[in-house]
């Protein structure tokens, strides 16, 4: 089909090579060979009037008008994508849609697992891929339409597609039940001389209760860093070091590790987590139906 003299399949071919900035990688992408790839880029130089991707050294840069037509091409293939997608209405019990969900592992062990629990019953045929969060490729994939539902702290989220507020959560600090540094309470002075576990999930550049900690002025030691909220507990049971983990966390870990909490010396803001789902899906069945079933899930948290 032709579009102002534009063959609309090229606009596949068009979202590769601007995606990979690589003929090949874009042909691989698109299930076509390089000689075909190579093809649809010479028709597209010729109808566009433009380089579209130059050869600099041994990798190929996107003129300006390729960077100008990136993000508007990626958003009418995911239009394109919704509408041949889009169903009168979405069945649960026969659908075999999957899920792309991207949240923590704070958010898979406080919600989603209950989530899927209810989607095995409700939605057995579907399944959710739960991607981790990552600096380098979060926004991108989400922006990219790679991905169905992102939650994160209300700050943290794009102010470019719609979202859901769904709980708010407070923080606590969790000590091995046999920590002989703490007596009742964890004093400020404890709290900042003993050994803290850290996770290594950061939003904005920083360790996401180390900001609130360094605006008031105080620094904690640093014994061990692991990469998931729930390596925390594994790392303070059987020493003397302590963890600030969210409040729901806490409870959870307090049922299957000998510990015990405390609140924060330090006054930490709670955080309040949303959903956000692509613009493209605001009116999607199976979109709308599983944002019904995350409200469930949150209504018996």
């Amino acid at each position: 089909m032709r579009f102002h003299h534009l063959n609309l399949n090229l606009l596949v071919a068009l979202d590769a090579l601007l995606t990979e900035t690589n003929v090949s990688r874009a042909a691989r992408q698109c299930g076509l060979t390089q000689s075909a790839m190579s093809g649809a880029l010479k028709r597209l130089r010729a109808h566009f009037d433009d380089e579209l991707l130059v050869q600099v050294g041994r990798t190929m840069v996107p003129t300006t008008l390729a960077q100008n037509l990136t993000a508007p091409v990626r958003e009418l293939l995911l239009e394109a994508q919704t509408v041949a997608m889009t169903r009168a209405r979405f069945d649960p019990a026969t659908s075999e849609r999957r899920f792309v969900v991207m949240a923590s592992d704070y958010v898979a062990t406080v919600l989603l697992a209950d989530l899927n629990r209810h989607l095995v019953k409700q939605a057995p045929r579907t399944s959710i891929l739960l991607r981790p969060i990552t600096d380098d490729r979060t926004r991108e994939d989400f922006d990219d339409g790679k991905v169905d539902f992102i939650i994160l702290p209300e700050r943290y989220l794009s102010t470019k597609h719609p979202r859901e507020a769904l709980f708010d959560d407070d923080w606590t600090c969790i000590a091995w039940a046999k920590n002989t540094a703490i007596g009742k309470e964890l004093t400020l002075d404890r709290y900042l001389a003993l050994g803290h576990v850290q996770t290594l999930l950061r939003m904005g550049g920083m360790v996401f209760d180390d900001s609130f900690i360094m605006r008031l002025g105080h620094a904690r030691k640093i014994a061990a860093v692991v990469p998931t909220f729930t390596l925390m507990p594994e790392f303070v049971v059987g020493t003397n070091l302590i963890a600030t983990v969210f409040t729901r966390m806490a409870k959870i870990f307090a049922q299957r590790f000998p510990l015990k909490l405390f609140p924060p010396p330090i006054k930490i803001p709670p955080v309040s987590m949303s959903v956000q789902w692509h613009k493209s899906l605001d009116r999607d069945p199976s979109s709308l139906w599983m944002r019904g079933a995350i409200r469930q899930i949150v209504k018996a948290m």
